[in-house]
């Protein structure tokens, strides 16, 4: 694979952790920069080669993060077939690869998932079992994300140089011009502890604000769909948090009707049927969509009850 940059690449499941993956990789990004964060939705480009795109990150990169969540091991294709089995399956791919390369892997448990057992894996992902793992809990989402960048940090080459202090010996004017130089540089480093520990303290108020702050998104008014759907969210009280009941069309002579709620790490969750004529005609479930970007959209993964399909939505406001 080459020789290796400092950057982290996020492993995940679009319809399992697609939510926690965007929100990583936006605290990731303000910690160590775009350039040294790659998630594909957002790092390739349209009509790029997947595969040249996804060879060129794991090369640049040192540390691999896999987010497992509760349905990472069994998501099934159209057949019923675990993907994880299938030898094209992507995401067994690049954390296969990034196993061989040398690459560091950290298993990102979400919502306290277990790590997966050496015996349900592929044989060529059983060391995965085997990596210490690091828990991502949406109630402890800011503690939980500080402590692992500090667990990766020393893994992204660091080439910032903390600069020795002025030795004494090179001044050879006399003990008196020694002494001088000694106390000022003694009061230069405590200037430096002070600074520290000051701005230790500010980051702490800061994560404990935001972590007490961390609501989910008003999505009241009218979204549209990339297909031209409309959809209006009404704002209604439900079990303490934000909910919407949504009304709209996808079609002249369709009607939506869904139920609207926040789900983990800043996603929501869809409950929808289609009528025709006053008659259900048909109903999906999405289960933790995206929500990102200001103005809000939101995106990810909707299953269809008629065909069992799974298909993207895309709003924006």
């Amino acid at each position: 694979m080459g020789a290796r940059g400092g950057g982290i690449f996020i492993s995940y499941r679009r319809g399992d952790s697609q939510f926690a993956a965007g929100r990583l990789a936006d605290a990731l990004v303000r910690e160590f920069g775009d350039a040294r964060v790659f998630r594909d939705i957002d790092d390739i480009r349209a009509g790029a080669d997947f595969v040249d795109a996804l060879d060129h990150a794991l090369g640049a990169c040192s540390v691999m993060l896999v987010l497992i969540g509760n349905q990472w091991l069994d998501m099934r294709d159209a057949h019923g077939q675990r993907r994880i089995d299938a030898a094209g399956d992507w995401v067994r791919l690049e954390i296969a690869r990034a196993l061989q390369g040398g690459i560091r892997v950290v298993p990102v448990l979400l919502e306290r998932t277990e790590i997966p057992v050496e015996e349900s894996l592929p044989e060529d992902l059983k060391p995965l079992s085997r990596r210490q793992a690091i828990q991502l809990v949406d109630a402890h989402w800011s503690r939980d994300v500080a402590s692992l960048v500090a667990a990766v940090r020393p893994d992204l080459g660091a080439t910032a140089a903390t600069a020795a202090p002025p030795s004494l010996q090179d001044t050879a004017k006399g003990v008196g011009t020694r002494l001088e130089a000694g106390v000022r540089t003694g009061l230069t480093w405590a200037r430096r502890a002070v600074l520290a520990v000051g701005g230790l303290v500010l980051l702490l108020l800061f994560l404990a604000v935001r972590s007490c702050n961390d609501e989910p998104p008003d999505l009241a008014g009218r979204w549209k769909s990339a297909e031209g759907w409309t959809m209006d969210f009404q704002p209604r009280q439900g079990e303490g948090k934000r909910a919407y009941r949504v009304l709209g069309r996808t079609s002249p002579t369709t009607a939506l009707e869904c139920d609207a709620v926040p789900g983990y790490f800043g996603s929501a969750e869809l409950a929808c049927t289609l009528t025709e004529g006053g008659s259900p005609a048909d109903r999906f479930k999405c289960t933790g969509l995206y929500i990102s970007g200001s103005p809000l959209t939101i995106n990810g993964d909707c299953k269809w009850e008629r065909d069992g399909s799974t298909r993207k939505l895309s709003l924006a406001r």
